[in-house]
């Protein structure tokens, strides 16, 4: 009956999530483009057996007989004998309900650009190479529709803790979630934050694979722009507005605190090692 196909539903599309999610946001947004080029109408609609192709070739995800009718039955608009599938409602469905707390995050973020409209191409270069594959296929100018839209993409695969998925917008966007109603908590929290996204822009400066004293070496010269093998607040400032990360005084100096152990004003090899690699000695 209607239960037993709903919950058939429920179950396919939580197992395809499951092994959406796996295969990551490019895979997704790749899923996407492809079921735009391939369908014949502007109505969203695609041939059944493109849809399934897609997704064996786009996200290498491949179905049952059961999962296959499943879908045939849940978004097939004649039912089991259509021949066309409703991939915008297939979409919908995969993305599910995004957190009070993500919604509100990205509110924040759309905020914070103070503009009825954003270029794409500016937000893809804040955004780094890693998340290159979230604004692939999109228009040159987003508004504020069209900003929300691509973030439900990616929240869907990002099934994960909110708190993680925080700390990813973050990367990409620079933009603080002040999570803590307590000023102390959110400053610490802001902080951690701030600190996570620095180093990780610093590892997609350096090669995958790279050794960890190699990898150390490359990103101490990236910022010790002068060459005097020590790291000032200029140099910290400069290389985070390079990031595309705004960061005020107070947060600049409660950052370089963090790695300046002696606390002697400025960032030698030897603190910087020992703040990214607690247990490597410096090479």
């Amino acid at each position: 009956g209607i239960m037993a196909l709903e919950n058939d539903i429920k179950e396919v599309v939580t197992e395809l999530r499951a092994k959406m999610s796996i295969k990551g946001l490019e895979t997704y947004m790749s899923l996407k483009l492809a079921f735009k080029k391939e369908e014949s109408k502007t109505s969203g609609l695609l041939e059944f057996e493109d849809f399934i192709a897609c997704l064996r070739e786009i996200a290498g995800i491949y179905l049952t007989v059961r999962e296959t009718g499943t879908l045939k039955r849940s978004f097939c608009g004649e039912g089991i004998m259509a021949k066309e599938l409703n991939y915008i409602d297939f979409l919908a469905e995969l993305k599910g309900q995004m957190s009070e707390r993500r919604k509100e995050y990205i509110e924040k973020i759309w905020d914070s650009f103070k503009a009825e409209k954003v270029k794409t191409e500016e937000l893809k270069k804040r955004a780094g190479a890693k998340y290159s594959a979230v604004f692939n296929g999109l228009p040159s100018e987003l508004d504020r529709q069209s900003f929300f839209e691509m973030m439900e993409g990616v929240d869907a695969m990002m099934p994960f803790h909110d708190d993680r998925f925080a700390q990813k917008m973050f990367e990409m966007f620079g933009v603080y979630e002040f999570a803590f109603d307590d000023e102390k908590s959110a400053e610490s929290r802001k902080l951690a934050q701030l600190e996570e996204v620095f180093i990780e822009k610093i590892r997609q400066k350096t090669k995958p694979g790279m050794k960890e004293k190699d990898f150390l070496k490359k990103a101490f010269r990236f910022i010790d722009v002068d060459g005097n093998e020590c790291i000032d607040k200029m140099e910290l400032k400069k290389v985070m507005k390079r990031f595309g990360i705004d960061i005020d005084r107070k947060m600049l100096i409660a950052l370089f605190q963090k790695f300046d152990i002696n606390e002697d004003g400025q960032i030698e090899y030897s603190e910087f090692c020992k703040r990214l690699f607690p247990d490597q000695k410096p090479a």
